[in-house]
């Protein structure tokens, strides 16, 4: 905690820079670099005094501390004895900088003690929290040797623990500063926030529990904030187990409902959401019937959109390593098809069929293929064609896709 450990670098300034132009869209949101680096080391002689005292509330920590002032102060006659007790561990956990979030979010879910609203809250622990992150985030800009020991699922998972406080904390300006500015730095290239959701925790009971409680608590209390959204769509990048994905697509609809993302506010790069593209067919389906029945919308969050569509068009029409004969992934494929065949939301079918890939463009999520590739529209039409000329799908496709009935022989 000396300010002299961590005095200002040349660097400095570049990262100052690099933060102020982070934003989740919000304006409250965005950092300023004279409130988030400069802030925190000017303040580490107040974060100092709030570690103490989060130190002297474990019980294996008072008498050392203890201790440790009376040999500071030089005061030996207070001491029954100046040898120090055997120890079989370390004085403190691992993730001790995160110790005073912890401390929150277990007194927050005591009975009685959940806190309805950010102005429930003290504002003693308004700025314990406050001082807590700007601690983390002046440790992994100043010294990462000694965060790097601390898996990045361990970190990420004390960080949730401001969103599971049942207050709207994250809300607060400081906390949201902090919150923004650690997030961009797990993710952002050339890091990657890769988490291992097979690890233990300690104190976490299960990854796949922790992020259902984040899930429920967003659609609590979160009110379509960006940032929560950003934290929770961090468990759902492919390079992590399907699971997750299948836990906030299936049973959370009212989340996918409030969240308001537009793809340039991607919580991490977008390519991984995108790649490698998805091969869980039940995944795939959920994302169909997002789009579909109007619970993901183009124009309320893009980014939802686009990462269903981009799914639902690579297993449509790209995976053609999965053999037509296999019973499996081929019913699910025939039934997407005819589903969107007889979709009543066109742009629905259009956006499907013509998705050719994400855009860099503003004006539009992603690019479109003109005219549709053949193939595309002979997989269409090889679906009428099994459900027969006089099915009722075919009827609805000469209606309203000719282009597709035209070319299928019936003979």
């Amino acid at each position: 905690f000396n300010p002299t450990l961590f005095r200002h670098t040349p660097g400095h300034e570049e990262v100052s820079e690099k933060l102020e132009k982070m934003t989740l869209g919000q304006e409250k949101g965005s950092l300023k670099s004279s409130s988030v680096l400069l802030a925190a080391h000017s303040d580490l002689p107040n974060i100092r005094a709030t570690f103490l005292a989060s130190f002297g509330s474990l019980p294996s920590m008072h008498v050392d501390l203890w201790t440790s002032r009376v040999r500071h102060s030089v005061q030996p006659y207070m001491l029954s004895s100046l040898l120090w007790p055997a120890t079989d561990g370390p004085l403190l956990p691992i993730d001790w900088m995160f110790l005073p979030l912890v401390e929150l979010h277990n007194q927050a879910i005591s009975p009685g003690q959940l806190y309805s609203d950010v102005d429930a809250v003290p504002e003693k622990v308004i700025t314990e929290i406050t001082r807590a992150l700007r601690l983390v985030l002046v440790l992994e800009e100043r010294r990462p040797h000694l965060m790097a020991s601390l898996n990045v699922s361990v970190r990420f998972a004390r960080l949730l623990c401001v969103f599971l406080t049942g207050a709207n904390l994250f809300l607060h300006t400081g906390i949201q500063q902090c919150l923004v500015a650690l997030l961009r730095l797990y993710t952002q290239p050339p890091n990657s926030l890769r988490l291992a959701v097979d690890m233990q925790i300690p104190g976490v009971a299960s990854f796949n529990d922790l992020f259902l409680a984040l899930i429920t608590q967003y659609d609590a209390v979160s009110y379509g904030d960006h940032l929560f959204a950003s934290f929770v769509l961090i468990p759902t990048q492919q390079c992590h187990d399907a699971r997750l994905r299948r836990l906030l697509w299936s049973e959370h609809e009212s989340v996918l409902q409030t969240m308001t993302l537009s793809v340039d506010m991607a919580p991490a790069p977008l390519e991984s959401f995108l790649y490698p593209t998805e091969l869980d067919t039940t995944l795939v389906q959920l994302y169909l019937k997002a789009i579909a029945s109007g619970i993901v919308r183009p124009q309320r969050c893009s980014l939802l959109y686009l990462i269903a569509v981009h799914h639902i068009n690579a297993f449509l029409f790209l995976n053609e390593d999965q053999s037509d004969t296999t019973e499996g992934p081929h019913a699910v494929r025939h039934a997407m098809l005819a589903c969107l065949l007889s979709l009543q939301a066109e742009y629905v079918y259009r956006d499907v069929v013509t998705y050719d890939g994400p855009s860099s463009s503003s004006s539009d999520i992603f690019t479109r293929l003109s005219p549709v590739p053949l193939p595309r529209l002979n997989r269409l039409a090889s679906v009428v064609k099994r459900e027969g000329q006089n099915s009722p799908l075919a009827a609805a496709v000469n209606r309203t896709h000719p282009d597709i009935y035209a070319i299928i022989n019936w003979s």
